[in-house]
């Protein structure tokens, strides 16, 4: 694999279209190095990649086990944004979960004692503000509905480089920062309730769910006139 990896060359094709590395012109002699060496590719890769601390999730396919601690969380992100760490008790999968999405991301704030609310990315999680930004950028452009599919093709190139095991946490985590202004539709038809089936399916159907961006202050001024 060593020599494999010292006869290549590697490129960005599609985000930057530059020259990375070429092997033999690095001092490469120990496995250790070798090691460094591919991390540091890899964060030329994917520069704005967020720092995910979860082995659970961060992959491109996950366990039984680990779906089934993401329904658990998704569902505590829906119900328990009041809580201090969602009302999670002892140590369960969820928990790991919530420390690399959420705490660690500096998402969930205590606004009153006792009282915790969920925040749109700040400075602090700068990687997941850019995310953002894009994905509302994109949808303040388009003129029709912006599927699932098409955040995480976006989220899942450089410079982000989102694993698909992932991907539900994150949108979920969008979603609910965002819902002053975001309108979820799931085959075309506006979701008015997030509940425990729209996690169901949004775990399992997500190319079914589209959003746009809207202004719901606008909307209802507009129904106050009828």
């Amino acid at each position: 694999v060593q020599n494999l990896f010292f006869q290549s060359e590697w490129f960005v094709t599609s985000y930057q279209k530059n020259y990375l590395k070429k092997w033999q012109d690095l001092d490469i002699n120990k496995p250790q190095t070798l090691n460094s060496e591919v991390s540091n590719l890899f964060y030329e890769f994917f520069p704005s990649a967020p720092v995910i601390k979860n082995e659970l999730t961060n992959k491109t396919k996950v366990s039984a086990n680990a779906n089934q601690a993401i329904k658990v969380f998704l569902n505590k992100l829906l119900g328990k944004t009041n809580e201090n760490k969602l009302g999670i008790e002892k140590t369960p999968p969820e928990l790991t979960i919530y420390n690399a999405y959420v705490e660690d991301q500096f998402l969930h704030k205590e606004i009153k004692p006792n009282i915790y609310e969920l925040q749109y990315p700040s400075n602090k999680s700068l990687e997941f503000k850019n995310m953002w930004n894009d994905a509302i950028k994109i949808m303040t452009e388009s003129i029709d509905y912006v599927n699932a599919e098409i955040l995480f093709d976006i989220w899942s190139k450089p410079p982000y480089g989102i694993k698909r095991g992932a991907f539900p946490i994150i949108l979920m985590l969008f979603i609910l920062t965002n819902k002053d202004k975001l309108a979820v539709y799931q085959e075309n038809i506006f979701v008015t309730e997030l509940d425990d089936h729209f996690v169901e399916c949004l775990m399992k159907l997500t190319k079914e769910f589209s959003f746009t961006v809207i202004d719901f202050d606008q909307v209802g001024e507009n129904l106050e006139k009828y």
